[in-house]
């Protein structure tokens, strides 16, 4: 099957998706990371492999629905949360499961 190229994801354009009783249109989210001038305003700057997944996480996360947290390590995801209506309880009920899954894989290492 020939599909053509895939699409420029800075391309601009507009979405359309249905609801109840309509439809609703908007623009594209067409930011790419890598075209964002990024400021580090805490008091240590990331070092290169924690802003190389940090952009990865950016990228996972605008595609994963609103109010979305993204765990990434190693260009790889640890864990993704959505649809929170607090990103910091959603950042804590990650961090609480993955407290959890530790303390039952240490419970399958015990003898």
């Amino acid at each position: 099957m020939l599909a053509g190229s895939l699409p420029d994801p800075r391309a601009a354009g507009l979405t359309a998706k249905t609801v109840a009783g309509g439809l609703l249109v908007q623009s594209r989210d067409n930011a790419v990371v890598d075209d964002i001038a990024l400021k580090t305003v805490t008091k240590r700057a990331p070092s290169e492999a924690e802003l190389r997944d940090l952009k990865f996480a950016f990228r996972v996360a605008k595609h994963v629905k609103s109010n979305t947290i993204v765990y990434a390590k190693d260009l790889a995801t640890v864990g993704i949360g959505a649809g929170q209506m607090s990103r910091v309880d959603s950042s804590r009920n990650r961090r609480a499961a993955r407290r959890r899954m530790q303390l039952l894989r240490r419970s399958w290492h015990s003898p």
